[in-house]
């Protein structure tokens, strides 16, 4: 996910990853893993995700580790609302 400079600090990545994690409980999934860049453009994405908590994992599915990305996974509980902090 990329949200282009003119349109952060508006609340739209915020909503797509509510969205996306309600859709997620409501499906039944017990966890979302996502693939990001490890290098300083990218510090602003994992803290971003953090407020969600997402938390380092291992490479999953078909991604192989690299010195260019980071896992982040989130274990679900299916009655629980999002809580993360304004700021995206």
């Amino acid at each position: 996910m990329h949200t282009r400079e003119a349109e952060r600090r508006r609340g739209v990545g915020r909503a797509l990853v509510e969205y996306m994690l309600t859709f997620a409980r409501h499906a039944g999934y017990h966890r979302v893993s996502l693939e990001t860049g490890s290098t300083g453009e990218f510090v602003a994405a994992r803290a971003f995700y953090a407020q969600f908590g997402f938390r380092p994992c291992a490479p999953f599915g078909a991604y192989t580790a690299s010195p260019y990305n980071t896992f982040l996974t989130l274990e679900l509980d299916q009655g629980a609302h999002v809580r993360a902090s304004a700021g995206d």
